[in-house]
């Protein structure tokens, strides 16, 4: 503990395989209740493990006995992934008892990954807070799709701002709080169109949608408010918590995603999936 504080440094890199994949299986229904389906397979002999270099660097930083900034930084070289290939799994024969090779419906696949971090907190006997930013960019190529061109990847969420607190009120009540901002999501059709729909030809109306580049299709930024009340207390050695909150305090309605809705004349519209609105949230947790 100096003059500035405490300061740590951390600097890392290295090759990382992966000998069982996960894979997040698109539904082929747009308006199935669960979009995709996660699972896990072995990669047999003609499907080499992915490979992927990277290199992360932490900073910690205590400047004061109450106060800690963490910043962070990576990136990762992926010349070599694997990927679902939905051309040619559509094009599978059905009905086969036989368990299928997963070589026929996974293809290799490369991309890029990085971004970086700043973690802000404070801990004192009247507040406890913490403030997060969190930057963050990947594309890859998909194996069949979007003609083989780097794009960015579906799951990411290349800015992220969260603000924490927690007020004690005394005897094991605290008021919580909890606040997120989400912006620059791209993907914004359900993941089902990008994954098995063949863009139209040229001149007609639901072209100008572009469901081979997905990356133009930015929606708009998540914002959500949640507040609540926490009550803790113990007997005879056993911790209860409980908790009673509202969560989405502003009921703003944030778009999770788009869906496409043909029309008589031929064109096809777009219409907005929005996330649950303003609701009660209760939850009580023993421990023993």
């Amino acid at each position: 503990m100096g003059r500035l504080g405490t300061v740590a440094l951390s600097v890392r890199g290295g090759l990382y395989r992966q000998f069982t994949a996960q894979f997040d299986l698109s539904r082929d229904g747009a308006t199935a209740v669960v979009p995709t389906t996660q699972m896990w397979l072995p990669l047999t002999g003609s499907l080499a493990p992915p490979r992927t270099y990277h290199l992360a660097a932490d900073l910690t930083w205590a400047p004061a006995p109450r106060w800690q900034i963490d910043l962070e930084g990576y990136r990762k070289w992926q010349p070599h992934l694997l990927a679902i290939d939905y051309p040619a799994l559509r094009a599978a024969p059905a009905g086969t008892r036989a368990a299928p090779d997963p070589a026929q419906f996974i293809a290799p696949s490369r991309g890029v990954a990085y971004g970086g971090g700043l973690d802000v907190t404070y801990e004192g006997s009247a507040l406890t807070g913490s403030l997060q930013y969190a930057y963050s960019r990947a594309e890859r190529t998909f194996p069949g799709r979007f003609d083989g061109r780097q794009t960015p990847v579906p799951w990411i969420e290349p800015h992220r701002l969260a603000l924490n607190a927690e007020v004690p009120l005394g005897a094991g009540v605290a008021l919580e709080a909890t606040g997120e901002g989400v912006w620059g999501r791209r993907w914004g059709y359900r993941r089902a169109y990008y994954a098995y729909l063949t863009p139209s030809p040229p001149g007609k109306e639901w072209d100008e949608i572009r469901l081979d580049r997905p990356g133009t299709h930015r929606l708009p930024p998540r914002y959500r408010l949640d507040l609540g009340v926490r009550l803790a207390h113990s007997w005879a050695g056993v911790d209860v918590e409980g908790r009673l909150g509202v969560a989405n305090v502003l009921s703003r309605k944030n778009v999770a995603d788009w869906g496409l809705e043909p029309q008589r004349d031929g064109s096809v519209s777009r219409w907005a999936r929005t996330l649950p609105g303003r609701r009660m949230t209760v939850s009580i947790r023993l421990r023993y």
